[in-house]
């Protein structure tokens, strides 16, 4: 499966809009553009149905729980943490939407998940 087909049956299910499901793939392209992180199905699949269900979330006002303090702590002792701040920054620029704090956390997770597999 593709990371677009992935994006395809989420929308087609009902759980991303199209907007959302656009947003994502300019994100794709985005992260390969500029930050050279190539995503693929292999790398990238839980990181890019997060992102899309997220933003979802975010666009429609649904809250959602906060990550365990002791899982963002030890987010926040990863090496890529601060650049998995600075995508983050980055992608809520793109969109023009700011996540609430208890988005961050599994954003973070799944970026510093993501960088770790690139840079290793």
């Amino acid at each position: 499966m593709s990371l677009e087909l992935r994006l395809t049956i989420l929308r087609d299910g009902g759980q991303i809009s199209q907007e959302t499901c656009s947003h994502i793939s300019d994100a794709i392209a985005w992260m390969g553009a500029k930050r050279h992180m190539a995503l693929t199905e292999d790398n990238a699949a839980m990181f890019v149905t997060h992102m899309a269900v997220a933003l979802e979330r975010v666009c429609k006002g649904v809250p959602v729980a906060p990550l365990e303090a002791i899982l963002l702590t030890e987010i926040m002792r990863s090496q890529h943490y601060h650049e998995a701040q600075a995508i983050a920054a980055e992608l809520e620029k793109l969109w023009g939407i700011s996540f609430p704090d208890s988005e961050l956390g599994f954003i973070w997770l799944h970026l510093c998940t993501l960088l770790d597999g690139e840079r290793n």
